[in-house]
């Protein structure tokens, strides 16, 4: 058997094994599969981790914590007794599954997390919304228009996603507008050439 084969098998074993650890356990079956797809994930970019139950235990940690599943103030003490693995454990692959597939996080006023996938439709949607408005406002600017400031770009997605999709409880507003923040000052980074060029001070 090849090395690459090999790595593949170790692959399929470990979601097996996380399928199987997921009997008994109150989570629905949907979050099991969202689950076991940010296990597949991430074994897929990085490397297999030792402590399957822990590993699996994160993931679904992370499946149950969608912005909309707010208020869930379940601790991870408390979840990592449900699924038998010690809180150290599950707090460290945590942060690996986190960094490794660049979720966001979310917090709450309590400051308990919420997870929102990179390659959610959420996150998607506010991806192109923010594209879409940075280019309006360039090219906007470049034919001698007004546009809307950085601020104005931000309230104003906020207020979709949070209002009018209603894709994030407003109690994480302010927490996603930071988020949005950041992804905003990243597209703004890529069109400062033109920004410059342009003469757009409002920033």
């Amino acid at each position: 058997m090849s090395m690459v084969v090999a790595e593949q098998w170790e692959v399929v074993n470990v979601i097996q094994e996380g399928h199987r650890g997921f009997a008994g356990q109150p989570v629905p079956s949907p979050l099991q599969k969202y689950a076991l797809s940010l296990m597949f994930r991430f074994c897929q970019q990085k490397s297999i981790p030792k402590d399957i139950s822990a590993f699996q235990a994160a993931a679904a940690y992370i499946a149950t914590r969608d912005p909309l599943s707010y208020p869930n103030r379940v601790a991870k003490e408390e979840f990592a007794e449900q699924f038998a693995v010690r809180a150290a454990s599950l707090e460290w692959h945590l942060k690996q599954i986190v960094s490794a597939l660049e979720f966001m996080v979310l917090r709450d006023d309590e400051h308990f997390p919420y997870y929102m996938d990179p390659r959610g439709a959420v996150w998607r949607l506010t991806q192109a919304l923010v594209e879409a408005e940075v280019t309006e406002m360039v090219t906007g600017a470049l034919a001698g228009q007004g546009g809307k400031s950085k601020a104005e770009i931000i309230a104003d997605i906020t207020a979709k996603i949070v209002s009018k999709v209603n894709a994030v409880p407003v109690q994480l507003a302010a927490s996603f507008k930071d988020l949005l923040a950041a992804l905003v000052e990243v597209e703004f980074d890529r069109a400062r050439p033109y920004i410059r060029f342009c003469g757009i001070l409002a920033m």
